[in-house]
């Protein structure tokens, strides 16, 4: 079985405000900053797979 490397990217954000953050981190000193109201179930992580184009010419092993 062949393996595929793939590249993928997460956006962080702010599901109530719609800000993206830069990193985790960044997200993280949102969530602990006592001037704001936001807490971890307002964040949102969306992961983005990137598939390389694969061949398709019907042959199985």
């Amino acid at each position: 079985m062949d393996i595929i490397h793939c590249k993928s990217e997460t956006i962080i954000k702010n599901k109530k405000t719609g800000k993206v953050y830069k990193n985790e981190d960044e997200a993280q000193k949102d969530i602990q900053d006592a001037t704001t109201d936001t807490n971890e179930s307002d964040i949102q992580r969306d992961v983005n797979i990137i598939v390389p184009e694969l061949s398709l010419d019907g042959e199985t092993d």
